[in-house]
C-alpha cells in the first residue's frame, strides 16, 4: 500500500490517504433520481410545456399520446446519435 502511495506522489498525486482536507459532498439531486421512476407519467410531459398549455382543448389527450408513444431515455439518445452520425 505505502508503495501506491509513494508512486503517485511521484507522479505529483496526492493520494486519498493523505488528503485530510474536509471532503465536499455533493448534495443528490432529486430530480434525476425521480426521472428514471417518472419519465412515463402523464405529470412528467405536462411540465415540459409553459404555463397556459393545459387550458388548451384536448391537451390531455396529447399528453397521453406523448406518455404512450414515449422513448426511453436510452431510445432517445441512440436516436439522437444516429442523426447526428448521419450529418
Amino acid at each position: 500500500m505505502s508503495k501506491k502511495i509513494v508512486e503517485l506522489l511521484n507522479k505529483g498525486i496526492l493520494p486519498d490517504e493523505l488528503n485530510f482536507g474536509e471532503k465536499i459532498i455533493e448534495p443528490i439531486d432529486w430530480a434525476k433520481v425521480k426521472y428514471n421512476t417518472f419519465y412515463k407519467s402523464p405529470e412528467f410531459y405536462e411540465g415540459k410545456f409553459p404555463e397556459g398549455f393545459k387550458s388548451i382543448p384536448g391537451f390531455d389527450k396529447i399528453i397521453d399520446n406523448i406518455v404512450v408513444n414515449g422513448k426511453t431515455p436510452l431510445e432517445e439518445i441512440t436516436a439522437r446519435q444516429s442523426i447526428r452520425n448521419d450529418n
